[in-house]
């Protein structure tokens, strides 16, 4: 009989250490859902700006997102030269999931000091060039 509840008990303790960790599945699903705001916003944003470019220092104002789409994060965008940027803040995650989600686009980046200074440091970053 001991050993039927020692064989229950660690059966027990193996079916705990074998559940998701709810915290981090969480936390994945929250920088998933930022990575997909982000990316809507930049595809928006690169589409405006290759329709219309605006002068340089200029931003998009008006996107064309869909109907009802709110933007998670305050992402933003500037032309600078013939650069344009869409930029934000995000964690580590969120910018690992954005890289997924563009399947490690080089165009993604963060603000390390080599990129103008109007980005905030540690902001996500993309930039596509806009020829004339």
């Amino acid at each position: 009989m001991k050993i039927v509840a020692v064989f229950f008990s660690v059966l027990g303790v193996l079916a705990l250490l074998a559940l998701p960790d709810t915290d981090m599945a969480r936390e994945n699903a929250s920088a998933e859902a930022v990575a997909v705001n982000f990316v809507q916003f930049r595809t928006a944003a690169n589409n405006a700006v290759l329709t219309d470019p605006p002068a340089s220092g200029g931003r998009i104002e008006e996107l064309g997102t869909v109907d009802g789409w709110q933007a998670i994060r305050s992402w933003d965008n500037r032309m600078d030269g013939n650069r344009f940027y869409v930029f934000g803040p995000a964690s580590a995650l969120e910018l690992q999931e954005i890289r997924n989600l563009l399947h490690g686009n080089p165009a993604i980046t963060t603000q390390d000091g080599t990129h103008p200074s109007f980005i905030p440091a540690g902001d996500v970053i993309s930039v596509i060039e806009v020829v004339s």
